[in-house]
Protein backbone atom coordinates (compact mmCIF):
# COMPACT_ATOMS: atom_id res chain seq x y z
CA UNK A 1 0.00 0.00 0.00
CA UNK A 2 1.51 3.39 -1.38
CA UNK A 3 1.70 6.43 1.57
CA UNK A 4 -0.87 7.78 -1.07
CA UNK A 5 -3.20 4.83 -0.62
CA UNK A 6 -2.75 4.88 3.81
CA UNK A 7 -6.39 4.72 5.17
CA UNK A 8 -7.77 7.34 7.66
CA UNK A 9 -7.00 5.78 11.18
CA UNK A 10 -8.19 8.94 12.97
CA UNK A 11 -5.21 8.21 14.73
CA UNK A 12 -4.95 5.45 15.39
CA UNK A 13 -1.39 3.15 15.80
CA UNK A 14 -2.49 -0.31 15.66
CA UNK A 15 -1.25 -1.25 19.47
CA UNK A 16 -4.80 -2.59 20.39
CA UNK A 17 -3.91 -4.94 17.03
CA UNK A 18 -0.19 -5.73 17.97
CA UNK A 19 -1.27 -7.42 21.44
CA UNK A 20 -4.50 -8.16 23.30
CA UNK A 21 -5.89 -10.92 24.92
CA UNK A 22 -10.02 -11.75 25.13
CA UNK A 23 -10.10 -11.70 28.84
CA UNK A 24 -9.64 -15.16 29.35
CA UNK A 25 -10.97 -16.29 26.23
CA UNK A 26 -9.21 -18.67 23.85
CA UNK A 27 -8.68 -18.72 19.94
CA UNK A 28 -10.68 -21.92 20.19
CA UNK A 29 -13.20 -20.18 21.85
CA UNK A 30 -13.89 -18.04 19.43
CA UNK A 31 -14.28 -20.73 16.93
CA UNK A 32 -16.39 -22.38 18.75
CA UNK A 33 -18.71 -19.76 19.20
CA UNK A 34 -18.03 -18.84 15.33
CA UNK A 35 -20.33 -22.00 14.19
CA UNK A 36 -23.39 -19.98 15.25
CA UNK A 37 -21.11 -16.47 14.69
CA UNK A 38 -19.82 -15.21 11.52
CA UNK A 39 -17.88 -12.82 13.32
CA UNK A 40 -16.57 -14.35 15.94
CA UNK A 41 -15.27 -16.93 13.54
CA UNK A 42 -13.57 -14.30 11.74
CA UNK A 43 -12.14 -13.16 14.60
CA UNK A 44 -10.85 -16.63 16.08
CA UNK A 45 -9.36 -17.08 12.54
CA UNK A 46 -7.26 -13.79 12.75
CA UNK A 47 -5.49 -14.84 16.00
CA UNK A 48 -1.91 -15.71 16.51
CA UNK A 49 -0.86 -16.36 20.15
CA UNK A 50 2.12 -14.84 20.93
CA UNK A 51 2.27 -15.74 24.99
CA UNK A 52 0.49 -16.06 28.31
CA UNK A 53 -0.59 -12.78 30.61
CA UNK A 54 -0.19 -13.91 34.73
CA UNK A 55 -0.21 -10.48 35.81
CA UNK A 56 -3.67 -9.17 34.37
CA UNK A 57 -5.93 -12.47 34.91
CA UNK A 58 -8.71 -12.09 37.07
CA UNK A 59 -9.12 -15.58 37.63
CA UNK A 60 -5.45 -16.93 38.51
CA UNK A 61 -4.94 -18.77 35.23
CA UNK A 62 -2.35 -17.23 32.78
CA UNK A 63 -4.73 -15.60 29.92
CA UNK A 64 -3.26 -15.76 26.35
CA UNK A 65 -2.06 -12.81 24.68
CA UNK A 66 -2.42 -12.38 20.91
CA UNK A 67 -1.42 -10.31 17.80
CA UNK A 68 -3.86 -10.08 14.58
CA UNK A 69 -2.34 -11.77 11.79
CA UNK A 70 -3.44 -9.26 9.29
CA UNK A 71 -1.70 -6.43 11.42
CA UNK A 72 1.73 -5.10 9.63
CA UNK A 73 4.59 -5.00 12.40
CA UNK A 74 6.69 -2.74 9.99
CA UNK A 75 4.23 -0.06 8.71
CA UNK A 76 1.62 -0.65 11.87
CA UNK A 77 -1.24 -1.18 9.72
CA UNK A 78 -4.15 -3.46 8.98
CA UNK A 79 -3.24 -5.48 5.71
CA UNK A 80 -7.30 -5.70 5.40
CA UNK A 81 -8.69 -2.48 6.59
CA UNK A 82 -11.38 -2.02 4.28
CA UNK A 83 -12.48 -5.53 4.87
CA UNK A 84 -11.74 -5.68 8.64
CA UNK A 85 -14.18 -7.48 11.16
CA UNK A 86 -16.98 -5.31 12.77
CA UNK A 87 -15.16 -6.07 15.90
CA UNK A 88 -12.42 -3.99 14.83
CA UNK A 89 -14.16 -1.29 13.08
CA UNK A 90 -15.81 -0.18 16.41
CA UNK A 91 -13.01 -0.75 18.85
CA UNK A 92 -12.74 0.95 21.34
CA UNK A 93 -16.66 1.21 21.14
CA UNK A 94 -16.93 5.13 21.71
CA UNK A 95 -14.75 5.10 24.11
CA UNK A 96 -11.35 6.57 24.45
CA UNK A 97 -8.87 3.73 23.45
CA UNK A 98 -6.27 2.66 26.42
CA UNK A 99 -3.48 2.27 24.86
CA UNK A 100 -0.78 4.94 25.61
CA UNK A 101 -0.21 7.21 22.82
CA UNK A 102 -3.10 6.51 20.81
CA UNK A 103 -5.14 8.95 20.11
CA UNK A 104 -8.28 7.77 18.93
CA UNK A 105 -11.45 8.50 20.75
CA UNK A 106 -9.21 11.11 23.09
CA UNK A 107 -9.45 15.31 23.09
CA UNK A 108 -6.12 16.08 21.74
CA UNK A 109 -7.26 19.90 21.78
CA UNK A 110 -6.85 19.95 25.44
Amino acid sequence: MSKKNKPDTNGCIGLCCSMFNLLGESKEDYLIEGIDNEECRQVGEMLRLIGYDTENSTDGKPWPVYTCKYWNKNTKLCTIYDQRPEMCRTYPDGDECGWEGCTVGKDTNV
